[in-house]
């Protein structure tokens, strides 16, 4: 089973670089925002499905991270088959339905307004959680909803 995972995070870190058009340099220079892990260690994981390598949780968050995916993810074997939502296409559509609503009357200004800016702050807050792949931002996320409480108020 060990050698499986291995496998799977070979395969997953092979797609993600080729996506993104990074090289192990690329994938070690953006670990150093989070924990490093150097080009070495990052052939390893690759190198023969990963089979000789030593994977540790905190250089898999690390890698994870630079995907702006969370540990469980990177180590899915689905990756890569399903079709991923793009935020900004999906927050655009959403925009765009709340307009033809309002414009065709089926709302009222102040309502699509409310859903524009209730839309804008969901959006705000689930890049918090996205972005918080190493759980750094738990503070950051209860400051935000304190925010947005008030602000409501």
């Amino acid at each position: 089973m060990e050698n499986d995972i291995k496998q799977v995070l070979a395969k997953n870190l092979g797609i993600l670089m080729k996506d993104k058009g990074w090289i192990k340099a690329d994938l070690a220079r953006e670990t150093m925002r989070f924990e490093e892990v150097n080009q070495r260690t990052i052939g390893s994981y690759l190198k023969d499905g990963g089979v000789d390598a030593n994977p540790t949780l905190n250089k898999v968050a690390s890698i994870a991270a630079c995907f702006n995916l969370s540990v469980s993810e990177l180590l899915d074997e689905n990756l890569g088959t399903r079709q991923n939502i793009n935020a900004t296409l999906l927050k655009s559509s959403m925009v765009t339905g709340v307009e033809l609503l309002s414009e065709s009357r089926v709302i009222t200004e102040a309502s699509a307004q409310v859903i524009l800016d209730s839309l804008n702050d969901l959006t705000d807050a689930t890049l918090i959680v996205l972005n918080d792949k190493l759980g750094k931002s738990q503070s950051a996320t209860l400051d935000f909803l304190t925010f947005l409480n008030k602000r409501n108020q």
